[in-house]
């Protein structure tokens, strides 16, 4: 198994599981073409630590990058608008998110499990953060929930047991 894939300028789509429990796979550059990640593209891929995400995808399709324990760190592209379900469940070593400024909505469990998630900024287009969102994110101290948010769902901080700061602007 390829431990680093660039993948080619000539791809426009990554299909369903395409790169699923590629166990040894450490890095991934997604080029400015690709105009779909569909679910579970690099879910279970332990060792991807570094992904570059070029394109202008709209939507983090469910299960994306589910179980990509090695992840520290990850930048949400400008044009994403929607976090889908378990996107980043138990990505156990995420500490930081980059979010930019089209997110509209978070959806369950995007987030459940990432244990070293120290902090989020969520941007000012957000207006839904659904159930589970954040739950299980021990490490999580301090959120700031924008104005437009209407809607945040049924323990979508659950277990945040560090949660010290939470700014409601």
């Amino acid at each position: 198994q390829p431990t680093t894939i660039e993948i080619p300028n000539s791809v426009v789509k990554i299909g369903f599981e395409s790169f699923s429990n590629c166990i040894k796979l450490t890095t991934i550059k997604i080029p400015s073409k690709v105009n779909s990640i569909e679910l579970m593209s690099f879910s279970g891929c332990i060792s991807l630590f570094s992904i570059e995400i070029d394109c202008e995808i709209s939507t983090i399709h469910l299960g994306t990058f589910e179980n990509c324990y090695s992840l520290s760190s990850i930048v949400i592209p400008s044009k994403v608008v929607l976090i889908d379900s378990y996107s980043f469940e138990e990505c156990r070593n995420l500490t930081s998110i980059e979010i930019h400024s089209n997110l509209e909505s978070i959806k369950r469990c995007a987030f459940y499990h990432c244990i070293n998630l120290i902090s989020i900024k969520l941007p000012e287009s957000i207006t839904k953060i659904e159930n589970n969102a954040f739950c299980y994110c021990y490490s999580l101290q301090s959120i700031e929930i924008p104005e437009k948010v209407t809607s945040i769902g049924k323990e979508a901080f659950f277990e945040c047991t560090n949660l010290t700061t939470a700014i409601m602007k």
